[in-house]
Parts: C-alpha cells; sequence; structure tokens
C-alpha cells in the first residue's frame, strides 16, 4: 500500500504526448488494479535536402552541376517561421526534432538568381505526423545571365573593329528566343547595349539594321547564336556597321591640250 508514480524513460528523438502531467500518480490499496495508465509518444520528423546551381536550368539535378553552401533556408509553421539553417560544405541542409503540424520550407534567394526547383512553386508545403522523414527537398537555383555588345562604325568594312572605329548610337538590337522577339535594347552614346537577367536557354541576337547601312560583323550568319547557363556574361556580339560611298567626276575632252 502507498503512492506511486509511474514514469517513462523517452527514447532520441521522441516526445511523451500522454499523459499531460508526464507521469501516472496511483495510491494503491488492498487489492487494486489500476488499469488506462497509458503513455503516448510521438516520433520527431525530419526534413532533409540539397541546394545546387543549376546551370541548365532544368530544374533537375545533372552530373557535374555544383553544390550551394551557405544558401539561407527557412522554416515556416503554419505561416510563422520557426526555424532556419544554411548549407553546409556538401550543400545540405536539415532540420530535425519536428513536432506534428503544417510546415513550410523556403530558400532565401540572393540577388540575381530564380529558383528552380521546387518547379513552379517558390517552397514545400510539408505535414508532419510521427516518424515521417522527408528527404530530397532540393532546391535548384538559376543565376540569371546577360549579353553585351557594340553596335559600331566599321570604317574599312572588314568586320572587325579597331580601336579608333566609334559606336553608333541608338540603334536597336533584338533578342529573340524560340524565333519570338522578347525584348530589344537601344545602343547608348558609346554604341552599347546590353539583355540583362536571361534565364537559361538558347538566344538570338539581331541587328536592326537602318536604311543606307551594310552589316560587317556579324555575317553568314548575321545574327548571335548564345546559350545562357547559370551566371553566363557573354561579351562582344558586336555588330560592324558602314555604308556605302560614291565617287564622282566628269571625263572630257581637253580640246586645247
Amino acid at each position: 500500500a502507498g503512492t506511486y508514480t509511474v514514469t517513462e524513460s523517452i527514447s532520441v528523438g521522441w516526445i511523451q504526448t500522454f499523459p499531460s502531467g508526464g507521469s501516472h500518480s496511483i495510491i494503491i490499496t488492498s487489492g487494486l488494479n489500476s488499469n488506462g495508465k497509458d503513455f503516448g509518444n510521438f516520433h520527431l520528423g525530419t526534413v532533409t535536402g540539397l541546394c545546387f546551381n543549376d546551370l541548365n536550368g532544368n530544374a533537375i539535378k545533372d552530373m557535374g552541376e555544383p553544390i550551394l553552401f551557405d544558401r539561407k533556408i527557412k522554416l515556416y509553421r503554419s505561416g510563422s517561421i520557426v526555424d532556419s539553417t544554411f548549407s553546409n560544405d556538401e550543400g545540405n541542409y536539415s532540420f530535425q526534432g519536428l513536432e506534428s503540424g503544417h510546415y513550410t520550407v523556403m530558400q532565401e534567394l540572393p540577388s540575381g538568381w530564380v529558383q528552380t526547383l521546387p518547379i513552379n512553386q517558390s517552397s514545400y508545403a510539408l505535414e508532419v505526423v510521427s516518424g515521417v522523414v522527408f528527404s530530397e527537398r532540393d532546391f535548384g537555383s538559376f543565376k540569371l545571365g546577360n549579353i553585351t555588345g557594340i553596335a559600331y562604325l566599321d570604317r574599312n568594312a572588314d568586320g572587325i573593329k579597331q580601336n579608333d572605329e566609334v559606336g553608333l548610337e541608338s540603334w536597336k538590337i533584338l533578342l529573340l528566343k524560340d524565333e519570338i522577339i522578347i525584348d530589344s535594347a537601344i545602343t547608348d552614346s558609346y554604341g552599347q547595349y546590353v539583355f540583362e537577367n536571361l534565364v537559361g536557354g538558347s538566344y538570338k541576337v539581331v541587328q536592326s539594321l537602318q536604311s543606307s547601312w551594310f552589316q560587317s560583323q556579324p555575317q553568314s550568319p548575321d545574327y548571335y547564336l548564345v546559350t545562357i547557363t547559370s551566371g553566363s556574361s557573354v561579351i562582344g556580339r558586336n555588330f560592324g556597321n558602314y555604308q556605302h560611298t560614291a565617287l564622282h567626276g566628269i571625263v572630257f575632252e581637253d580640246i586645247n591640250g
């Protein structure tokens, strides 16, 4: 006879959900059978994933694509942030010890980057129940690319920009993808143009040739095909231009010699 306390030794990675006080207190009297002194347990959840540089922007971790370390990953529960971590030297991140509930895992993108994975969404939505392990919640990222060049006066029409050949201002350069014009740029006072924030893919750069001018660079074909991968900075896509000149004179009979 007497007062007893029954407790449970919790295993690593588990939390006790019942009873609310953590133990049962029982007063034993002669012949007492005390039933229903139960213990409920919840196996804490885990989320893991990888951060990588999606060089071709196809939302797949292809062979040779580098990992991204020190990327900040945030964990939300029911809309409020509850934790954050950074990807390690191998690109991996993890959240452990998650209690039951609805979670969202989101990557914090640096400026100049876009997210390719998960596809068509910015985060992963997770419903954590006892013992669940969410793996391969990966984040693919693509660093936006750019294309630059100069439209210039090619005085000798040799298709090569010489140091003394000046840029042509207010010339229109077109950017096409899948044969559709997606952007255009006007050259500045130095003849320079730039297309920025380009996602992965194949592009065509074409000059809108002005009346009475001829193009010397590039030729055959008269445009540039450019493939943008993550972080591409494609320079020197120049357009050389010149005009035809005329020589005038008279052939005459010099009567008096």
